[in-house]
């Protein structure tokens, strides 16, 4: 039976009360659905994770969701706890000091990644300039219009936007409080309260 994260059922991570008191196999994912620990409850998933030994390194690891499958014959569980583990590679089922980051399964090879993602960045980049383009004639259409359209299948209107000018003074404060941040993330005044971690792909030539 091929398991598809993104449609089994789930509970946040914490909300084990949510959890139906019947065996299973269980995985922590992230934001992403990235699966992050396979585990399996021979008896009851809610049981299980009441008081769970890992949902501390689950929660450092970025662990929001508790996605689950109920299955009642326990006999499988195990293979399919093995199995799984085999396709997802969960870091946490290894002994790593530092874990790292699981895949989501999205049927490339690793060197495609690369290039898919490039080749999505480039059809955003001309969607987008399409888009900047189309602005100037649909505020002339819809403005011809009266300021607004509606279609059975569309409402159009303006929504105007100013940008601003500040006094000397404003300026002068926006200026500080920006060195005062830099400061205090030197000085370690400041604490990280997220860290945001993203691809950046170039081509060469």
């Amino acid at each position: 039976m091929e398991i598809i994260i993104k449609k089994l059922a789930k509970v946040m991570l914490g909300e084990h009360h949510n959890l139906p008191d019947s065996p299973g196999i269980y995985f922590i994912c992230d934001d992403a659905y990235r699966v992050w620990y396979v585990g399996i409850s021979t008896s009851s998933l809610r049981h299980r994770h009441q008081n769970h030994e890992r949902t501390g390194d689950f929660k450092s690891n970025g662990g929001q969701w508790i996605c689950y499958l109920n299955w009642d014959d326990v006999d499988d569980l195990h293979d399919w706890e093995y199995k799984n583990i085999q396709k997802f590679q969960p870091p946490l089922n290894k002994n790593l000091t530092e874990p790292e980051l699981p895949l989501v399964d999205l049927g490339y090879d690793e060197s495609e990644y690369f290039h898919r993602y490039r080749e999505i960045k480039q059809m955003q980049a001309n969607l987008e300039q399409e888009l900047e383009e189309l602005k100037p004639n649909l505020v002339t259409l819809i403005q011809k219009h009266g300021g607004k359209i509606k279609t059975p299948d569309l409402n159009a209107y303006l929504v105007k936007r100013n940008t601003w000018d500040y006094s000397e003074e404003v300026e002068a404060l926006n200026s500080l409080l920006k060195e005062k941040k830099k400061e205090e993330e030197k000085t370690g005044i400041a604490t990280v309260k997220s860290v945001a971690i993203y691809p950046v792909v170039r081509g060469l030539g």
